[in-house]
């Protein structure tokens, strides 16, 4: 089966996605891409673009997927200029802007513009054959806020889009290389090493994180710290305190672009507090989970989908207020926990391309 991907927003956790698609599913695939900058020009004018490469190709497909920052409806109409019909087409979703929580610092919702990028999302999902979400918090989400979304609208047109969407929508998780990340016997640092490996940004609370981190070093704890992920222009003003606030603690700070360079400071750490407000699957955890770092998740999000919280209690914590003190638990007993990294093989691509082969097939 001949199958085309179109990614918009070829970078970063899109980019991995699409890569892994293409060499671990074992279907014939075409992609079209654009490089990943400017997301909501992306969303507004990429089907233009998209469709003149789709003319060009001049090929037939039994299926067309496609990611997000895209317009579905732009895209049909540029290409039935020319072409009769098309395929199925499948969106699968990495994020959408109903649930997803704006920055304060985007000047688009004090001008309600955002909700323009949130009615794309709404537009593809009724005109797509069927939608994937990364995970079942990031469907459930989804679904729960479109009700809230389609009344601020003047006219009710889209009172059963909720029912529609749910009918025709599952979850098919990202696919990663997390074997490669494995560590066959890790030994645990004498001083426990903590980790921060995601992207510089306001919805991972970084103040929580450092700030707690501020307060363990003045009651005397000894850790170490390896700091990654990608820094973008706004980033939080708590990452320029910690350079001087815990430069003895510093193993590591600031973004890699080797992954060879990425996964073994992965290995090297012990333990990853999450303090993320946001995160519809979260990569950077469960990557660092399957190199054997012992996580301590906020209970909610999709990090119960890769945990168990029955099976691993003191690995949630329920709240802000506890945090520090669950992490201070967990300082003393990272030790004790091992295996972990088993309970994450369910996303790695050697488990998941029989199933995006199935779901693309159906």
């Amino acid at each position: 089966m001949k199958v085309l991907i179109i990614e918009p927003f070829y970078t970063g956790s899109h980019k991995q996605w699409l890569d892994g698609l293409v060499e671990h599913v074992d279907l014939d695939f075409t992609t079209i891409t654009l490089p990943g900058k400017l997301w909501k020009w992306r969303a507004e004018a990429s089907a233009y673009r998209i469709a003149e490469k789709y003319l060009t190709l001049n090929q037939e497909f039994d299926r067309i997927l496609f990611s997000g920052f895209f317009n579905l409806a732009l895209f049909t109409s540029f290409v039935r200029k020319e072409r009769s019909s098309l395929p199925p087409c499948y969106m699968y979703m990495h994020e959408n802007q109903i649930s997803y929580p704006w920055s304060g610092t985007d000047p688009d919702p004090a001008l309600r513009r955002d909700q323009h990028y949130g009615f794309i999302d709404l537009m593809n999902c009724l005109l797509a054959d069927k939608v994937f979400f990364n995970s079942e918090f990031h469907r459930t989400g989804f679904l729960k806020a479109l009700p809230g979304f389609s009344n601020q609208f003047p006219e009710d047109y889209f009172s059963d889009s909720t029912a529609e969407i749910e009918r025709k929508s599952s979850v098919l998780p990202i696919g990663l290389e997390l074997e490669k990340l494995r560590v066959s016997e890790k030994q645990a640092n004498a001083v426990p090493v903590l980790l921060w490996n995601h992207r510089w940004e306001y919805d991972k609370n970084p103040e929580l994180f450092f700030e707690s981190l501020f307060q363990l070093k003045e009651e005397g704890e000894k850790f170490n710290l390896i700091v990654l992920g990608e820094r973008y222009k706004n980033a939080p003003k708590v990452f320029d305190q910690v350079q001087k606030k815990l430069k003895e603690e510093l193993l590591h700070f600031g973004y890699t672009k080797n992954y060879s360079d990425y996964s073994a400071l992965l290995q090297k750490a012990d333990i990853l507090p999450v303090t993320s407000k946001h995160d519809f699957f979260g990569i950077s955890v469960v990557e660092a989970i399957a190199a054997s770092c012992i996580p301590l998740l906020p209970n909610h999000l999709a990090y119960p989908e890769h945990i168990s919280i029955n099976k691993y209690p003191n690995l949630f914590y329920q709240n802000e207020e506890e945090f520090l003190p669950a992490l201070q638990r967990l300082l003393s007993e990272y030790k004790e926990y091992h295996g972990l990294d088993a309970e994450l093989m369910k996303y790695d691509w050697q488990s998941l391309g029989s199933v995006y082969k199935e779901a693309l097939l159906a």
